[in-house]
């Protein structure tokens, strides 16, 4: 991140922006530059910048609400089954797909527990985030549909393999559904407003889960659900 920010300020030859992926470094180069060029003008740059990287980055830990096994995942689930495929080994329950795929004695151990370090931002679209458990022991082994749902609910949490999506907007995809958070994007966001980014989370941020049943659902009727979050520094 810091890389990016430095090439902001003094752009590297060649290069029209940087964008941070997940494990990955997106570069958008201007026409007709040659690639070798490129990668030259990236490696001198690193080297170039020395000490001024730093070692440590900053990082939040974002205490989230969930509904393991909600209703209106579960209704995603089923209108997958009806409108494009009615067999697939993940129906009619993608928390008991999970649970036999990986050897669990109970559906519950599927329940995102541990803390999940965010890597990337927009997996879905609108800055949904995708996050990999730090602890590899709540890493889960999975697959995503095929094909893809139509739709998925906002706010709903998907796993795929090793890695975590909350969805920050109504869409189409294809995560294993386990449950439903607080909505993560301020649809009311007006560009122009102030610095605030209509996204909720940061690169690096720490999410971990909390269990909660009817007071969700409650806060997104009153409009409360931003305090159900809770956000500290990791230190």
């Amino acid at each position: 991140m810091s890389f990016i920010e430095i090439h902001r300020t003094f752009p590297i030859p060649g290069v029209g922006e940087l964008t941070s992926g997940v494990r990955s470094l997106h570069i958008r180069m201007e026409a007709n530059f040659p690639l070798p060029q490129v990668l030259d003008a990236l490696v001198a740059y690193r080297i170039s910048l020395g000490a001024e990287l730093p070692s440590r980055l900053p990082s939040r830990i974002v205490h989230m609400p969930l509904i393991f096994n909600n209703e209106r995942t579960r209704k995603s689930i089923a209108r997958y089954a009806s409108t494009i495929r009615s067999t697939a080994p993940y129906l009619p329950s993608n928390i008991e797909f999970l649970q036999k795929l990986n050897g669990f004695d109970s559906p519950d151990r599927v329940e995102s527990k541990g803390t999940f370090l965010l890597l990337g931002l927009g997996d879905v679209y609108q800055g949904s985030p995708c996050a990999v458990p730090l602890d590899p022991r709540h890493r889960l082994f999975g697959t995503k549909y095929n094909p893809s749902r139509s739709f998925t609910p906002r706010g709903a949490v998907g796993i795929a393999g090793q890695y975590l999506c909350i969805y920050a907007t109504d869409s189409p995809d294809g995560y294993q559904l386990v449950g439903r958070t607080v909505p993560i994007w301020d649809e009311f966001h007006k560009p122009g407003l102030g610095e605030k980014a209509p996204w909720m989370f940061s690169l690096l941020d720490q999410i971990r889960f909390y269990p909660v049943t009817e007071e969700l659902s409650a806060a997104g009727a009153d409009g409360t659900s931003s305090g159900l979050i809770k956000i500290s520094d990791a230190g």
